[in-house]
């Protein structure tokens, strides 16, 4: 993550609004590893990336 701004001088405020815009939901996190353990309790095994797309806002999670 780029921590300085365009005139290289530290930009602690925009890294920090730039890593919470960035951040996974917590309900995403929560639904992969939901899925993940169910597959696990019926002896399977996720082997490739889960993408999610949410339905509200249209943002992608891979």
């Amino acid at each position: 993550m780029r921590r300085k701004n365009g005139e290289g001088y530290p930009d602690p405020t925009a890294a920090e609004a730039i890593d919470e815009a960035d951040r996974i939901p917590e309900r995403i996190t929560w639904f992969i590893k939901t899925v993940k353990s169910i597959a696990a309790l019926v002896d399977l095994e996720v082997i490739s990336r889960i993408q999610i797309r949410d339905k509200s806002t249209g943002r992608k999670y891979l």
